[in-house]
């Protein structure tokens, strides 16, 4: 599209105002380019400024950030070890869970680690007696006789407690 003479002369114009002439003094300051008014000048003095706050307002989210995600990882760490983890292993439940809640380590602990029991919702674990025997096994009267030789206070309380089969059916 050709340029009318009209926009011609502007340009010619603007070129001219950007020249600095022979007799112009090197401290002067120069004449604002025509068609750039105060108005416009604060507007950009003003965009200035703005970029500026915004490139201040990233910086300090970046550090904020970065504070943040060490600050976090940091009470994770303390957290874990205080439920007993080593470092090692705090990370390796970091990298499998979120949920730090002390159910979540204990079930982790007894599930991965073997450590503690774990959390199931059936009866309790029952240990038996020797070989196989059950914790409720009744004694015959020739053992509670044995027994009570060795210890009448013990072969009472078995006893009263209903763990000797006195009568045999």
């Amino acid at each position: 599209m050709p340029l009318t003479e009209e926009q011609a002369a502007q340009i010619l114009a603007l070129i001219q105002a950007e020249e600095p002439s022979e007799t112009e003094d090197p401290g002067e300051v120069a004449p604002p380019p025509a068609g750039e008014n105060a108005t416009i000048r604060s507007i950009r003095a003003e965009a200035k400024r703005a970029e500026a706050r915004a490139k201040q307002a990233e910086s300090e989210l970046a550090e904020l950030r970065e504070f943040r995600e060490t600050t976090v990882a940091k009470m994770k760490a303390d957290t874990l070890a205080s439920a007993g983890l080593s470092p090692k292993q705090a990370e390796v439940y970091l990298k499998a869970n979120e949920d730090i809640s002390p159910e979540a380590v204990a079930a982790f602990k007894a599930e991965v680690l073997g450590i503690g029991e774990p959390t199931t919702d059936g009866e309790p674990f029952r240990p038996t007696g020797f070989a196989g025997e059950s914790p409720d096994k009744q004694l015959s009267v020739k053992e509670f006789e044995a027994e009570y030789r060795k210890d009448p206070d013990a072969a009472r309380k078995l006893a009263l407690e209903g763990k000797v089969a006195f009568r045999t059916e």
